[in-house]
């Protein structure tokens, strides 16, 4: 007797099991009834089990997106739990933490599991697109299937979806703009014995906007809560919001490929920073600190390949006396040779090449060679721009008299001798000059203390740093002729990663 809908069989005889038996023995409005309480995975599987079954559920494709969005909030196929709290705009746990490696995110258009970088970073950060905690409300959703075959994808779902929640979504949208930074707005104080102390309108505004944190507060507590104790209650409330509504957005998520495709056109660009390059593809990243040139296109150098470390950090030097630059956009392209995404910093200068990146250049033919020169190329532009921009700093702010010669009448022995002619500001100083430089610096500083000598401000704030300059000029140069004759420690820089780590320090 062949299969029927009547009479149904299973594929494998020796998969009918007495349970399975009772269950196809059910009438379909009972089945239809346990379809709808299985999770996504559950009704693939069951879909999966006999042909039946599968002419019964007949999966969609919003079926199996449910399934993927389910798969990566579990810790064996989605990695360990990475997310960007809201509240502090930073990654919990760090960006450079092998977390971030192995965590992995559904991509709603490929249906895979991507690495965060093959996203844009609002597919990350966002409330509405974000992967939910684990065992978060969000994360346990029941299927979408209807045995009507009607279609139940889209925001009118997904929208149901969220209302089923304890607050609408209007109320909790207001609460999360409240708690994200709209009650510094609207805080009044009054005095009290002479003493400034909160006042009640305040925790009244909180218990209105549905701060739950602030229910068990008594109004003599309030008056004399901290600001530091306010804001780790407010970050407690985002922190709710978030357990209770990301990732509502999830299934609209897209990685790089899929939007912009092979030959960089895009697909549905909802919005974001897009480039529709056919020859090397490229979008916007999530904005990044740099404390200088060579941290942005060298990150990890100095750690991992023993070189000589900065004699100084961000906070020991202004950045406009370094020509540094503080925050920048990551750009992400797709190596046109081996179709992986990749942060700018993988690529050469000029992406030269049909846009190859690192390893791909060094698995051609005599590629370790070439490889070098091209990052020697990098290395000499990140180098020279800083070393120029403080050559003009103590040229441009040097006191009148350093570059003349014409000391006070007061002037010592050990005094410098005659004019100084710097060179061209197009031209790297010698060391030679910059000793000189040096040593006219500490003799007006020396002139200015004794008072022989008056200073303006701008040449007072250099010579203050002057030192600090004059060892990060140095340790420039050392380090770009050290790599000039041997780009050994380059190359093992750019091989030994992947092309794609974020938040490296160099």
């Amino acid at each position: 007797m062949s299969p029927s809908m009547d009479s149904p069989r299973v594929d494998d005889p020796a998969m009918e099991t007495p349970l399975k038996k009772h269950l196809d023995a059910l009438p379909l409005e009972i089945q239809h009834s346990i379809f709808r309480l299985l999770d996504p995975a559950g009704l693939i599987a069951v879909s999966q089990t006999s042909r039946f079954w599968r002419r019964i559920i007949n999966p969609q494709r919003q079926h199996f997106i449910e399934r993927l969005l389910a798969w990566e909030c579990l810790p064996e196929y989605g990695g360990p739990p990475c997310n960007v709290s809201m509240a502090r705009n930073s990654p919990i746990p760090d960006w450079d933490t092998d977390g971030w490696n192995h965590a992995r995110f559904a991509c709603g258009g490929c249906l895979a599991l991507r690495r965060h970088t093959d996203f844009s970073y609002k597919y990350i950060a966002r409330l509405r697109f974000k992967k939910p905690q684990p065992e978060s409300p969000p994360s346990l959703l029941l299927t979408s299937w209807e045995p009507s075959n009607h279609k139940q994808w889209g925001r009118k779902h997904w929208k149901q979806k969220k209302e089923q929640g304890n607050l609408a979504p209007r109320e909790w949208k207001r609460r999360l703009g409240w708690a994200l930074g709209g009650y510094r707005r609207g805080k009044v104080f009054v005095v009290v014995d002479g003493i400034r102390r909160r006042a009640s309108e305040n925790l009244d505004t909180h218990l209105r906007y549905g701060c739950e944190s602030f229910r068990n507060i008594s109004d003599a507590e309030w008056a004399c809560i901290s600001d530091e104790t306010e804001d780790a209650l407010m970050e407690r409330e985002v922190a709710k919001i978030e357990y209770a509504h990301s990732g509502s957005d999830r299934h609209l998520r897209r990685c790089h490929t899929y939007r912009l495709g092979a030959k960089g056109c895009i697909r549905n660009d909802i919005s974001g920073y897009y480039k529709n390059n056919n020859s090397c593809p490229e979008t916007q990243g999530r904005t990044v600190s740099f404390e200088s040139p060579l941290e942005r296109w060298f990150p990890g150098l100095f750690s991992n390949t023993g070189l000589p470390r900065p004699p100084i950090d961000r906070n020991d030097l202004p950045w406009r006396m370094t020509g540094s630059f503080h925050r920048q956009n990551l750009i992400y392209r797709m190596c046109r040779t081996c179709g992986t995404w990749k942060e700018e910093r993988s690529f050469p200068l000029g992406y030269i090449d049909d846009h190859a990146c690192y390893h791909c250049i060094a698995s051609e033919p005599r590629g370790r060679d070439k490889l070098g020169t091209l990052l020697q190329m990098r290395l000499i532009t990140c180098c020279e721009g800083p070393m120029q921009h403080l050559q003009f700093r103590l040229e441009h702010n040097a006191p009148r008299r350093l570059l003349s010669g014409d000391w006070p009448a007061t002037t010592r022995e050990d005094a410098p001798k005659g004019p100084l002619e710097p060179p061209d500001r197009t031209l790297i100083w010698d060391f030679k000059t910059l000793a000189e430089f040096e040593k006219r610096y500490k003799y007006c500083l020396e002139l200015f203390k004794e008072g022989h000598l008056k200073l303006t401000p701008d040449s007072r704030r250099v010579g203050q740093h002057a030192s600090l300059m004059f060892s990060c000029w140095i340790w420039l140069g050392k380090t770009l002729a050290m790599l000039r004759d041997d780009p050994e420690p380059l190359l093992e820089w750019a091989l030994a990663r992947h092309g794609a780590e974020l938040g490296e320090t160099a």
